[in-house]
């Protein structure tokens, strides 16, 4: 199963197309989203009586680094990322082949055009690769929610 070397939650990251090299745009420890009007906190609720969502719409990509476990045997498999909300509710999931059959090394780049919110708070993304039938966690990358007001207008 391959290791995670790093994982970034940014704005943007680059990959050089001649060198390869990656430039990582932003890094995000903290967002700062104008906070949801009062008419949209207010939306039904969804299915099975959970607290509504807002999305918090803007440029951001979850970055990482994986390794082959052992050098010389190569791999692919499944990687899984739960993006958990300040309660530790679930409210997002993507999965990704991480393909380590040619190379020792893979970067996996998720562009996102924004993320789901409810409330302030710590969120996480949860990383974790499939090893045969189970998922094993591998990593988290957290950041921190707190709303600005939005601007008054006179």
């Amino acid at each position: 199963m391959p290791k995670l070397l790093w994982a970034i939650f940014c704005q943007q990251a680059v990959v050089d197309r001649f060198t390869n090299h990656i430039s990582v745009i932003n890094q995000f420890d903290e967002i700062h989203p104008v906070r949801p009007q009062a008419a949209a906190a207010q939306k039904p609720k969804a299915q099975g009586g959970a607290k509504p969502r807002v999305a918090a719409a803007f440029q951001c990509a979850l970055v990482s680094l994986w390794e082959r476990e052992k050098p010389t045997r190569s791999e692919s498999t499944e990687m899984k990322v739960d993006l958990l909300g300040p309660k530790r509710e679930k409210l997002a999931q993507f999965k990704v082949i991480l393909d380590l059959r040619k190379h020792a090394r893979t970067r996996q780049l998720t562009n996102m055009p924004g993320v789901p919110l409810a409330g302030e708070g710590t969120y996480r993304f949860v990383l974790r690769c499939r090893d045969g039938v189970k998922w094993r966690h591998t990593g988290v990358v957290a950041f921190e929610v707190k709303f600005q007001e939005p601007p008054r207008l006179h």
